[in-house]
């Protein structure tokens, strides 16, 4: 069951196709709009690194970090889509649960990462575990069910 892609206006949500496949060439306004966010998306990200390394002025060595941060960039899904269904809210709280496991396994910082990268780890962790991570939320939201129902709030 693939996660539905909706958009959220004012409390309701609404299904929404994305209309640039993989492949789509570009307009000029599209090819301008990617080109700015691309530079918008540098900028948040390399002063998250400045910070971080207390860099201050524009010195040899920020210039070196800053050409070496802007090729490395690519853009990445920056946002996984937040499921409605219980089990598909369950399923990307476990694949969630997963890729802060495996950063804490290598000693990695969530803050260290590009923008867009742990998003992406978790949509790669969907991808691949889909049937496990599928059937464990499945057990997990039965389970709440159960335990909700001999429960009285009153």
């Amino acid at each position: 069951m693939p996660l539905s892609p909706k958009l959220e206006v004012q409390g309701l949500f609404f299904p929404l196709d994305d209309p640039f496949p993989t492949g789509h060439i570009c307009s000029e306004a599209e090819a301008v709009a990617l080109n700015t966010l691309r530079r918008e998306n540098i900028r948040n990200g390399f002063a998250r690194l400045m910070k971080k390394e207390g860099i201050t002025e524009a010195s040899p060595k920020a210039m070196a970090l800053f050409t070496d941060f802007a090729e490395a960039y690519s853009f990445t899904r920056t946002t996984v889509p937040k499921p409605q269904d219980p089990i598909e809210q369950k399923a990307y709280s476990l694949a969630k649960e997963i890729a802060e496991a495996a950063l804490r396994k290598g000693n990695i910082s969530k803050d260290s990462l590009q923008p867009g990268k742990f998003d992406e780890m978790i949509s790669h962790i969907l991808e691949m575990k889909r049937e496990e991570i599928f059937a464990e939320a499945r057990l997990r939201v039965d389970e709440i069910k159960s335990l909700a129902e001999g429960m009285s709030l009153g």
